[in-house]
């Protein structure tokens, strides 16, 4: 069983919600909603069985009255007591009362119904009758004899004795021939022959209005929505839940603010960068304003746009928040006591818009207010169902991850050309490098050598970039230097590419 709104209410506030373009916590919509039955309704469904296709508690509904039992037995029951003259006519025929003075009774306490006194000759079978046609499906005939009860009520007894004053016969109705049944076990097959397939229908789900579910016929099921429905007004999340649903199929749209609670919305927050994006002045002006003014509604924020448009004095104050205090003037300038008639109107001029003498919106206000609902159909402006405006965040930048550090070979690869900013004759390193008072020694550079040229030229976009051959390593043992190589003109070794 679940509980979600009704369709008429969603659709309700869904059109109220585009309507208005405000936020509204959903939870708050959902406490709205289980605060009064007629918002509610109650959805059941039978589960199958896991492996099989079987149903783990089917529901039986009844085609009168469209109400929905647990077993066939009691949805029998149901019929029988409320819509047994729809079908069979109670014929009551007077006879000779029971003889005999009988000071009390036996009475069924499930049903109520009245067996007679234990004595009596037939009170054995009235017994067994009655636990075939009600009780036999429930439980077993003696937890059903333990709940039969001795009455010495007067009235009681008096009862019954008015009962076996008559015999009660049932003529079938809408039959073309007079049948008539003599005993309610006839009736009972009569009935389940011939109109049990038509009246009560197999289902596999239903919908319970929320103002039946308090007087609903079938007790499992009145004690189930109790159940689920104190549950649901302590927490609501399931009715939260389903209602989203239901918004999202009418095109509506959630976010959560200060990643908490969540609102739902005709769109969400969409930050609109003034820096980079051309919008019109008015556009403009009303973002600078609630930015610059936290906490405002629609209303300061109107009247403050079109006082601005309006010359005014400098003196005149453009937005005056309720909870903020001016500060008094100093002791040697006084303020000149005002008027009670210079008050009442400051008073008027306050409690209405400086620029509309009449309750019509000007042309001024419907520019502002139109230019604001193009701001909150697009999500750049955010107004929560208290009134209050606020623009949309700009996101945060996602945090890059470190890149990897390159993969250094760990031998040099031999017989290969110097990298051209690496200087010929000085191999680079793979590892860390050498402390500041090591000496680097130059190796032969035996890569450069065994093309058999002094020079390498390269050709790197029609550019002839050379490459010289290192200078040979010298002995530091020797006692002489070794003769350098004639140097081309063209050449710079001192600077190689």
């Amino acid at each position: 069983m679940s509980i979600t709104a009704d369709e008429a209410v969603s659709n309700s506030l869904a059109e109220q919600i585009k309507l208005t373009a405000r936020a509204y916590p959903l939870f708050s919509i959902a406490q709205m909603i289980l605060g009064k039955p007629e918002r509610y309704v109650f959805k059941l469904a039978s589960v199958k069985k896991k492996g099989s296709d079987d149903a783990a508690q089917k529901l039986f509904q009844c085609a009168l009255d469209e109400t929905v039992w647990l077993n066939q037995s009691d949805a029998i029951d149901h019929l029988m007591k409320n819509h047994l003259g729809t079908f069979y006519e109670t014929v009551k025929t007077a006879s000779e009362p029971p003889k005999g003075t009988y000071t009390f009774v036996a009475q069924c306490g499930m049903s109520g119904v009245i067996l007679g006194p234990p004595n009596y000759h037939d009170y054995q079978n009235q017994l067994r009758n009655l636990y075939n046609e009600r009780f036999e499906k429930k439980m077993s005939f003696d937890r059903f004899k333990s709940r039969v009860k001795i009455v010495k009520d007067e009235e009681t007894v008096k009862k019954w004795l008015d009962e076996q004053s008559f015999v009660t016969t049932y003529r079938v109705l809408n039959s073309p021939e007079q049948l008539i049944l003599e005993s309610w076990t006839q009736v009972l097959e009569h009935f389940n022959e011939n109109h049990l397939p038509n009246l009560i229908v197999e289902i596999s789900k239903h919908t319970i209005p929320g103002a039946q579910a308090d007087n609903y016929p079938c007790p499992q099921i009145r004690r189930l929505i109790r159940v689920r429905l104190q549950e649901q007004k302590r927490f609501p999340l399931k009715v939260v839940h389903l209602l989203s649903q239901q918004f999202s199929t009418r095109g509506l749209q959630f976010f959560k603010v200060n990643k908490t609670v969540t609102h739902v919305c005709v769109s969400r927050p969409h930050y609109l960068d003034l820096d980079s994006t051309n919008v019109k002045d008015g556009i403009r002006r009303i973002i600078d304003f609630i930015q610059s003014h936290p906490g405002c509604n629609r209303k300061q924020l109107v009247d403050t746009l079109v006082t601005m448009e309006i010359p005014v004095a400098e003196s005149s104050p453009v937005f005056e928040p309720a909870e903020t205090v001016q500060p008094s003037e100093s002791a040697e300038n006084p303020p000149a006591p005002e008027s009670s008639e210079s008050v009442q109107a400051a008073q008027e001029t306050t409690s209405k818009p400086a620029v509309a003498s009449s309750s019509e919106p000007s042309a001024a206000q419907k520019a502002i207010i139109s230019d604001l609902h193009w701001l909150l159909y697009q999500g750049n402006v955010i107004e929560f169902a208290s009134g209050v405006l606020e623009v949309a965040k700009k996101p945060l930048e996602k945090k890059k991850a470190p890149a990897a550090a390159p993969k250094v070979a760990s031998e040099p690869v031999s017989d290969a050309v110097a990298p051209a900013d690496t200087p010929s004759g000085i191999q680079e390193t793979s590892g860390e490098l050498p402390p500041s008072d090591t000496e680097i020694q130059a190796e032969p550079a035996e890569s450069v050598s065994d093309f058999g040229a002094d020079n390498v030229q390269c050709d790197n976009g029609g550019e002839q970039i050379t490459f010289e051959s290192p200078t040979p390593a010298t002995d530091q043992s020797a006692d002489t230097e070794a003769p350098r190589p004639a140097q081309d003109s063209n050449s710079q070794p001192n600077n190689p590419v």
